[in-house]
């Protein structure tokens, strides 16, 4: 009986944030786009999407939190706002230089594969995306099977053959030095997460946990704001 109590008592302080939130929106006279997150949704997935592009990650803000999934509502989620510098589209009609880009990741601790928002503001990245409720959004959510880091510097010359597969233009952004900084690390080890990654993929499209892992202590945290926008390290 107490535990169903306290399970009650927890469902209605979720509830109650969540429209505390809603109004705290309202009354700033903003709310985010209403959008449904992609868990579970087979259908959405990097394949499918409509829109690639590589750009600079400008800043990474807080939407609105908490969010119950909407397939499993004791897991809660946060949409967050994601600007961009877009520096090449590699599918897809030309774009603005400048795009925002809304994402849904845990809203708390999580145990499984790097979800979605592990990066850093400064970042160079390929996005999936696609068109939802008038604003673009990234083609996954939950983990992170729709995004890529690019570690080879800059390419702002470089244009896609439209009459190739996407994969080609990949190749040439991760195994060419462009400009500027170079992570020579990340640039070295490319070719073996790619050969991981070919060896055995994951199903992205599913946010939900596996069963084995359902009541198992979480073992990780999503970054903090404060440490998105951290700036990077001096380099040599």
């Amino acid at each position: 009986m107490r535990i169903k109590l306290i399970a009650g008592l927890l469902a209605a302080s979720t509830l109650l944030a969540a429209v505390a939130c809603y109004l705290l929106w309202l009354a700033t006279g903003f709310l985010p786009p209403h959008l449904l997150d992609q868990c579970d949704s087979r259908g959405n997935s990097r394949d499918t999407a409509p829109i690639v592009v590589v750009g600079v990650l400008t800043s990474d803000t807080l939407a609105l939190r908490p969010i119950p999934m909407h397939s499993d509502p004791k897991s809660l989620l946060q949409l967050r706002k994601l600007r961009v510098r877009v520096e090449n589209v590699l599918k897809g009609a030309p774009i603005s230089e400048t795009i925002a880009v809304y994402y849904f990741t845990w809203a708390g601790a999580f145990d499984g594969p790097r979800p979605l928002g592990f990066w850093r503001v400064g970042d160079r990245r390929i996005l999936w995306l696609r068109r939802d409720s008038g604003v673009l959004r990234t083609a996954c959510d939950g983990w992170d099977g729709c995004t890529e880091g690019v570690w080879s510097g800059a390419h702002p010359d470089y244009r896609p053959d439209p009459r190739k597969p996407l994969d080609y233009a990949l190749v040439d952004l991760h195994f060419t030095r462009g400009k500027g900084h170079v992570n020579e690390i990340g640039f070295v080890s490319r070719p073996i997460s790619l050969r991981r990654r070919a060896a055995g993929d994951h199903d992205w499209s599913q946010c939900r946990r596996s069963d084995s892992l359902r009541g198992a202590l979480p073992t990780r945290k999503p970054l903090a704001d404060h440490q998105r926008t951290k700036g990077h390290p001096k380099r040599a």
